[in-house]
């Protein structure tokens, strides 16, 4: 009896697990055939932007997805991992800006490897006045890199 449930609810889950591996398999060709290009020194990055107005004072999120790799024999962008900063930009009461940040290393299958959130003050000039980590368990990591990953999935359907 507990093998039948068992096999039984295996093949229910199955479905959602292909599902979710093809948002990803999509997602991650975009970033790869369609995101802006740029070497850096750490790595060719081939990135896709999604930055989104908040408030009349500028306030705004700015959410990037790499992928990290390099060209291949036929000239075709390979990532070797990728990497996704989730940032909230919002002016403080000195008119500096306060920015939550969290950062995420994942691998090709979707694994997140590393993962980190900060916060930022930064003045209107871009100096950094201050630069914290925020303590996060790895549950509000994987919650957090869900949640980025949804956006993504919302954005790059077809």
């Amino acid at each position: 009896m507990k093998k039948s449930f068992l096999l039984i609810l295996i093949s229910l889950l199955l479905p959602w697990t292909v599902l979710a591996d093809a948002r990803w398999d999509l997602l991650t060709s975009k970033v790869t055939t369609e995101g802006f290009q740029q070497d850096t020194g750490y790595g060719i990055y081939s990135t896709l932007t999604a930055i989104t107005q908040i408030d009349d004072r500028g306030s705004h999120q700015a959410d990037y997805i790499s992928g990290v790799g390099g060209f291949d024999q036929n000239d075709v962008f390979v990532a070797g991992r990728f990497e996704l900063v989730s940032e909230q930009w919002m002016k403080d009461a000195n008119g500096n800006w306060d920015v939550d940040q969290w950062l995420f290393r994942v691998s090709v299958e979707g694994e997140l490897d590393w993962g980190a959130r900060y916060r930022l003050v930064e003045t209107e000039r871009g100096n950094v006045i201050s630069h914290d980590a925020i303590p996060v368990t790895a549950g509000e990591l994987a919650q957090a890199l869900e949640r980025q990953l949804q956006q993504w999935y919302r954005r790059t359907q077809p």
